[in-house]
């Protein structure tokens, strides 16, 4: 079996060649969308891992940071109302939802 393998790779240059070139962009194409996994992971957690905040306030439907629609600020000013709550702050992120009307 190995020896039939070796010998469609080995005789044939081409082929061995075109097929090595499709493995190493196999490969770096994998390398590459790792890399972007891990970035976009990395920048989406930093708002979190650096804030001071012992609790977050989100909307029930929030799916991912980003992508959620904002609660209420009036939630920011009810939880400032809370006794033990030293501060309580809006955080707005993103592009805001703007009706306009003619």
């Amino acid at each position: 079996m190995v020896s039939i393998a070796r010998k469609n790779l080995f005789e044939d240059i081409p082929r061995f060649l075109i097929a090595q070139a499709g493995i190493m962009f196999a490969v770096s194409l994998v390398t590459i969308q790792t890399g972007v996994l891990n970035g976009v992971i990395r920048s989406t957690i930093t708002l979190v891992e650096n804030s001071t905040a012992d609790i977050w306030l989100a909307s029930d439907k929030m799916i991912q940071l980003e992508l959620t629609r904002p609660i209420l600020y009036d939630y920011a000013v009810r939880a400032k109302k809370i006794d033990g709550v030293k501060r309580a702050e809006a955080l707005l992120q993103g592009a805001a939802n703007i009706v306009f009307r003619v």
